[in-house]
Formats: C-alpha cells, sequence, structure tokens
C-alpha cells in the first residue's frame, strides 16, 4: 500500500511538474525594409514601388519550432514572394495564405540524424525568419502585424510549451504609399521658378 501510494504522488509530481510550470518560449518579433538588420517601424513609397521586408526575432528562447501570422492590407499592398528561412528552419519550411491578407510562416530547427528525437534547437538575436517582396498597389497607409499562428500546430515551441500573447512581442509597421507628384506639376514648378529669377535679374540691371 505504501509502495502504490509513493508511486502515486511520485506520477502527480511528474505530472504536475510538466504542466503547471511548463513556460512557453518568449521573444520579440520586428521588421527590417533596408537590409540593415535593425527593426524599423515605417516605410514611404511611391504607388508601384517594390521593396523588401525580412522577418527577425530577437531574445528568442531556445525553440524547436517556429510559426506566426503576417497580416496585411491587400487593397494596398501586393505579395510578389514570399518564404520561410529554409536556411535556419529546414524541417519543413513553408509559406501559406490560407486568407487574402494573413500569410503563415513556419518552419522547424535542423534534424540531428534526420529524426525528431535529436532535432537541434534555435535560440538568440537577429534571427531572420520570413522575408517577401512586396509591391505598393496604391495611395494610401497599409499596416503590417505579426501575430500568434492560426495554423494549428505551427508556432514557437520549446518542448514543453508553444508561444502564447503574454510571451511574445509581435513586430508591427506601416507602409505609407505617397500621392506622386504629376510631370506637369513639376515642369510648371520649374517654368515659374525660372520667370522669377529672369525678373530678379532685370531689377537688379
Amino acid at each position: 500500500m505504501k509502495k502504490l501510494l509513493v508511486t502515486v504522488v511520485v506520477a502527480f509530481m511528474m505530472c504536475f511538474s510538466t504542466t503547471a510550470f511548463a513556460i512557453p518560449a518568449s521573444g520579440t518579433v520586428w521588421f527590417d525594409f533596408d537590409g540593415d538588420v535593425m527593426p524599423d517601424t515605417e516605410l514611404s513609397l511611391l504607388p508601384g514601388g517594390i521593396f523588401d521586408v525580412d522577418i527577425y526575432i530577437s531574445s528568442l528562447d531556445p525553440v524547436y519550432t517556429m510559426g506566426f501570422d503576417f497580416t496585411y492590407d491587400p487593397t494596398q499592398t501586393g505579395v510578389i514572394t514570399k518564404s520561410a528561412n529554409a536556411a535556419l528552419w529546414p524541417y519543413q519550411p513553408d509559406a501559406q495564405e490560407t486568407v487574402p491578407g494573413t500569410i503563415t510562416f513556419m518552419g522547424g530547427a535542423p534534424l540531428g540524424g534526420g529524426d525528431l528525437g535529436s532535432q537541434s534547437t534555435v535560440s538568440g538575436d537577429n534571427i531572420l525568419l520570413a522575408s517577401l517582396e512586396m509591391e505598393c498597389l496604391g495611395v494610401g497607409i497599409s499596416y503590417f502585424v505579426t501575430g500568434m499562428s492560426s495554423v494549428s500546430g505551427a508556432g514557437f515551441w520549446n518542448g514543453v510549451g508553444v508561444d502564447i500573447a503574454d510571451t511574445f512581442t509581435w513586430g508591427e509597421a506601416r507602409v505609407n504609399q505617397q500621392v506622386p507628384i504629376p510631370g506637369a506639376l513639376i515642369l510648371l514648378g520649374s517654368g515659374l521658378l525660372g520667370l522669377v529669377s529672369v525678373r530678379q535679374r532685370k531689377n537688379s540691371v
């Protein structure tokens, strides 16, 4: 009886320790628009302009997998190419847009020996998660937001828990699509400046 009681208590403690004390991974996700591997929160372009978007994470705890959503306004910006960073997350990297304006990126750390039992982890700062090539479609403002994955089973998994809203700082940014200045207005402005300079010369003579 005592042996059975001890076994039950030990089993309960093991179960409790792997659930109540399971701490999800944490990190800070951010955007880079100019390739300097520094956080950017704003970009200004003219309609038709093409630009790159790199999504990074810093202060990342060791994780086996990554997975998150990237949302944008498809009426303001369009996606030309999109890909998860397969060099760092080579296990089943994917970028799927199941809903217009929401792309789910996912992938896993390298497998040691080709099996999940010996999979390595990824952690640290300035870790590239995904890259996109995008285009401005019209005048206005497009907001970029990252967040928890909407795909079941995809996320930052550290072996005991998957990311939750309270443990991650999700990146946000906006792209300002400016009103282009017509060529005729530019010519008119340069012509007016020329007339003013001619008049000033006559007055000085």
